[in-house]
């Protein structure tokens, strides 16, 4: 397993909701992992993360014209999990945070290591398809970091709406 595309079999792979924010994150046998749930009459509305039993694990309020991005996890507020790091303007660079002990862990691109780069997790975007089924976003981790899994997911949701965000600057500035 030398590419860093490959995800191996010691991974399980959530499947995301078709609407970005909205829906249910599902495990490989179909049973609901966690619910999303954004509202569409608000801009930038929070998106609030429970699980199937409906305890709320959390909720990310994105960025706004009136507020910034704050991360509530387990009741506790903060402004981000994550710290971009080694990023230049125009350039992904890396997305970084840490466990309860201190460990740290990195997302470059549409994966997460750990310090020592070992995979713990691989983000695959949506791809639509015009002549067969859509393939859905997945969120695969690796077993060994599942104790981690809400901090996992909600990381890289962080992430990916911040490289969303960092897509649709440039394609604002150079007009695209």
């Amino acid at each position: 397993m030398s590419s860093t595309n490959t995800v191996p079999a010691t991974s399980v792979a959530f499947t995301f909701p078709k609407v970005e924010g909205n829906g249910l994150i599902l495990d490989p046998n179909g049973n609901i992992a966690y619910q999303l749930y954004t509202r569409s009459d608000i801009s930038n509305a929070p998106t609030m993360v429970s699980r199937a039993n409906g305890q709320l694990v959390g909720e990310i309020a994105w960025n706004g014209a009136t507020h910034e991005r704050a991360v509530t996890l387990y009741g506790i507020k903060t402004r981000s999990l994550v710290a971009r790091r080694n990023g230049r303007l125009f350039e992904g660079g890396e997305w970084i945070f840490q466990d309860a002990i201190g460990n740290e862990y990195t997302w470059d691109k549409l994966s997460c290591r750990t310090s020592d780069g070992r995979l713990v997790a691989q983000y695959s975007e949506a791809e639509p398809h015009l002549t067969k089924k859509d393939k859905p976003a997945t969120l695969s981790v690796e077993q060994q970091f599942f104790p981690m899994l809400d901090i996992i997911l909600f990381t890289c949701l962080e992430v990916t709406k911040a490289k969303e965000s960092f897509v649709d600057i440039v394609a604002n500035i150079g007009g695209f």
